[in-house]
């Protein structure tokens, strides 16, 4: 969370999942906005679940599919500039799990992004674009 206290600002992706716990942990601890929080917490205070959207289910999609042309739809969507990935991420989008039939496919990022940060577990991609091979 250190190093996004000094990174340029941007929207981050991160796993989504139950209010009250450690998930929306990364724009809570760095200050950056996120793509959505609590869904639970959301709907509750914003009087329904109709300004989340498609929000969840895709950032489901984000870290879990392996097309680069459908994470680089949702990167461009919420202008997302980094993309957080740590433990949370990868027991949140497991293996047939969801609509995540094959788990986190972390490939798309690592090829084609650029790693912003990289310690322990985490690591963080920042968006200019995800590129075909």
């Amino acid at each position: 969370m250190r190093w996004l206290w000094t990174a340029a600002p941007g929207v981050v992706a991160e796993a989504v999942g139950g209010s009250y716990s450690e998930y929306a942990r990364v724009a809570t601890l760095s200050g950056l906005p996120n793509v959505l929080g609590w869904p639970g917490h959301e709907s509750q205070w914003r009087g329904g679940g109709q300004e989340m959207g498609s929000r969840q289910a895709d950032l489901e999609r984000l870290y879990c599919t392996r097309s680069r042309e459908e994470a680089q739809e949702i990167l461009n969507k919420y202008d997302i500039r980094y993309v957080y990935i740590g433990n949370l991420e990868r027991s949140s989008y497991v293996p047939n799990q969801g609509s995540c039939p094959s788990g986190l496919s972390e490939d798309k990022f690592r090829q084609s992004m650029r790693q912003a940060y990289q310690s322990g577990s985490v690591t963080i991609y920042e968006s200019g674009s995800i590129t075909a091979p």
